[in-house]
């Protein structure tokens, strides 16, 4: 994969880092049936990897099914991460652990200068952090993104409540537009406050990024679930490129340990944060 533009300034960054346990990697890949159609041929790509846990979270599930790992696809595993040290460690690791030599797979790019090149199922975990908490030259470097990706409509919205935006918004536009093949799947890690919160990630509820539209095909919300060790509301969140979004949307939230189904839609805009409607609970739409 080679780069448009890369400031190796941004390579020692450490962004929203919010590392993906095992047991939530294995438990994405068996929800959304991506083992086996990695299996079956489709190239997963991770666009801001950290160290390959989501990846290699493939090999350990195919290692647990008995399968020898020459058997596994492991041509088809590509990832990319901005931070140098958490490439090398990536790079380490399946060298160490697996004896794969993954440099021609792996990138040590930030994911929004990357050239694109489009792949059957997108899979990650993308940096959670608002755009006015981010180190000041990287806020000047990335902003145009924002636009470019229909997130924001001018620049006042960024020195306004579009401050709050979260790059991972902008992480997920880009994957999906520039590295999704038509009719892909792309499975995220995310920040609730991109679907449940009024305000500044309105742009992301369209759902389209240019000509290109994407449906929300499932939530799960990890509600009280210490997943990640941090005070944001979080989730795992299933998209559909070049499928317009339709509500009401499966939405799971974990209740006591176990997965209680819901539906979640906006109550009056489309863009409006998610309202979300226990199963059986009388609906809102014929309410005046």
């Amino acid at each position: 994969m080679n780069t448009k533009t890369f400031d190796s300034s941004n390579s020692h960054l450490r962004i929203g880092d919010v590392f993906t346990p095992t047991q939530w990697a294995l438990f994405a890949i068996d929800e959304f049936g991506i083992y086996d159609k990695w299996l079956k041929g489709n190239r997963v790509f991770d666009p801001t990897m950290g160290s390959g846990n989501l990846l290699e979270a493939l090999i350990i599930r195919g290692l647990s099914d008995g399968k020898r790992l020459p058997d596994l696809p492991t041509e088809n595993l590509f990832g990319n991460e901005l931070n140098s040290s958490h490439y090398r460690s990536a790079i380490d690791k399946f060298k160490q652990k697996y004896h794969l030599d993954m440099t021609l797979n792996f990138s040590n790019q930030d994911i929004l200068n990357l050239k694109s090149e489009q792949y059957d199922i997108v899979f990650g975990n993308p940096p959670w952090q608002n755009f006015v908490d981010l180190p000041n030259h990287y806020k000047d470097q990335i902003k145009g993104h924002f636009f470019t990706y229909d997130l924001v409509e001018n620049s006042q919205e960024l020195l306004l409540g579009g401050s709050r935006i979260d790059i991972a918004a902008l992480i997920i536009q880009i994957s999906i537009n520039d590295f999704l093949l038509p009719g892909g799947e792309a499975f995220f890690f995310i920040p609730l406050s991109l679907l449940l919160n009024d305000g500044a990630n309105r742009g992301f509820r369209t759902c389209r990024i240019k000509d290109v539209h994407f449906s929300i095909e499932k939530v799960f919300d990890f509600n009280d679930e210490d997943v990640f060790n941090v005070s944001t509301r979080y989730g795992l969140c299933a998209f559909k490129r070049d499928k317009v979004n339709r509500f009401p949307i499966d939405y799971q939230r974990l209740e006591s340990n176990t997965w209680v189904g819901h539906s979640a839609k906006p109550i009056f805009r489309v863009t409006d944060p998610l309202s979300i409607i226990a199963e059986g609970a009388e609906s809102l739409e014929n309410f005046p």
